[in-house]
């Protein structure tokens, strides 16, 4: 049992993209996990402390090799070895996870990109939380489903908050929720670890000493068979230290009200995610103007999403063609998308959309989604399914296409103000599955530029991973 939870989870750690951390990686571990045990223990009343108690545990690491072009063209690359070590123990309706992570990256000669440089990499306890239960504490206990649930988690934990677009990343934090036939809720306070990345990377120490708080709450209507509309407000505070007491000022409060809807438009055939959100709030203008002031917060996203799963290919070859787009509000007189230095100007709305979330937008580029206008078409399938060695080989094929929402604002990378096409990018992955407990991971993605980059050189992504569990 433990070897199998241990392959797949290396499996997702292993094939997230390197910058957008294990997103989805946690919920999926654990949801694997819950399926399995349950698939081991049958729930039933009358059975002792002991009798009721499950342990899980073990290690998994990889080892990597990633190479990535800067937007000069010039080629970076690094080692990685990245091993974690997990346990997670249920008691009824408690759980308890944590997991030390040693991962030691080695750059290769004169590419350095981050302070830490060489070495390990902190924290060491990336993961460590307490949850309740009140469901599975009544099944244990008294043998039957109350038919509701609440339950509560408290602690270092991963949050990918609805979809993941306004908030995904881990934080130290206490969620709790409401769970009904018709409907769900939950509550969410956070405060962002030690060592969180901030987004704005002109405030001094930004890689290192950030400070935000996030509370929301949401609410998903389960009544309808096919469709789960939902519902949420988000609020982040900046609590960050001003640097300089008689200087430029860093301050960002920003909150999101999201909605949207997931389901199927046709059963187990084709799946929707469609989501629109609206930013608002205050930040600090200009850091290079005097005076500074705080300017009222005006943006937007939204994303829609859909998913193909024809039923004979689905069942033959596992083949899923999926179509994303997204959209973000941009801000043209801001000279930087995202940072204070460079940012709003003084006494205007800034229309720039700044999230703390995720959105897939590609492996070379990489843009986030602000004053962006990206399309994805994606296919996934094991061509060789059933054929000895490469039965479990997967290949996904994934296209982007790039434009500014806004010609005169700046995105995420530097570009040409005033031209609007980006560019173009394609991205291949392999997920082979050598052995039950070893996998092979290649992706390489190439970015052409459009007329909104300076350069026109290609850029380049490559990334060789072998995941071990034991």
């Amino acid at each position: 049992m433990t070897r199998i939870l241990l392959v797949l989870a290396a499996v997702l750690l292993a094939t997230a993209r390197v910058s957008a951390a294990d997103a989805d990686a946690l919920k999926d571990f654990r949801q694997t996990i819950d399926e399995v045990l349950r698939s081991h223990y049958e729930v039933g009343p009358g059975r002792t402390l002991s009798e009721s108690m499950r342990l899980a545990y073990g290690a998994y690491t990889t080892f990597a090799y990633l190479s990535a072009d800067d937007m000069t063209g010039e080629a970076r690359g690094f080692s990685e070895i990245d091993a974690r070590f997990w346990a997670r123990a249920e008691v009824r309706g408690h759980t308890f996870y944590g997991r030390l992570r040693l991962q030691y990256d080695d750059y290769d000669s004169g590419d350095v990109f981050t302070a830490s440089g060489d070495g390990l990499i902190e924290p060491l306890f990336d993961r460590y939380w307490y949850r309740f239960d009140w469901r599975h504490d009544q099944r244990a206990e008294e043998g039957v489903d109350p038919g509701w649930n609440w339950w509560v988690q408290v602690g270092r934990q991963y949050v990918n908050w609805l979809s993941g677009m306004t908030l995904s990343d881990p934080l130290h934090a206490l969620r709790a929720g409401v769970e009904t036939r018709s409907v769900a809720g939950e509550l969410l306070l956070g405060l962002t670890p030690d060592h969180f990345i901030d987004f704005d990377a002109s405030r001094p120490n930004f890689d290192s000493d950030t400070e935000r708080y996030f509370w929301g709450a949401s609410v998903e209507c389960r009544a309808m068979r096919n469709h789960r509309p939902f519902l949420y407000f988000l609020a982040q505070e900046d609590e960050n230290s001003q640097p300089f007491p008689a200087g430029p000022a860093f301050h960002y409060n920003s909150r999101y009200v999201g909605a949207g809807s997931t389901g199927e438009i046709v059963t187990g055939t084709w799946l929707y995610r469609l989501e629109l959100v609206y930013e608002f709030g205050d930040s600090t203008s200009n850091a290079l103007v005097s005076p500074q002031v705080s300017d009222a917060i005006q943006a937007y996203a939204g994303r829609f999403y859909l998913a193909y799963l024809p039923p004979r290919a689905r069942a033959t070859i596992g083949l899923r063609i999926e179509a994303e787009v997204l959209v973000g509000s941009g801000d043209d007189d801001r000279t930087t998308s995202s940072q204070t230095v460079g940012g709003n100007l003084a006494g205007t709305k800034d229309q720039s959309f700044i999230a703390f979330g995720y959105v897939n937008t590609g492996l070379a580029l990489a843009p986030e989604l602000s004053n962006l206008v990206a399309v994805r078409v994606t296919g996934s399938a094991f061509p060789l399914r059933g054929r000895g060695i490469f039965d479990k080989m997967q290949v996904v094929l994934s296209g982007f296409v790039f434009s500014k929402y806004d010609d005169n604002a700046p995105i995420s990378v530097p570009t040409v103000l005033g031209e609007s096409f980006i560019g173009s990018e394609i991205d291949l992955m392999l997920d082979w599955k050598l052995a039950s407990d070893l996998d092979l991971i290649l992706q390489y993605g190439i970015f052409l530029p459009g007329d909104a980059i300076a350069d026109s050189d290609p850029l380049h992504f490559f990334y060789v991973g072998f995941s071990y569990g034991f």
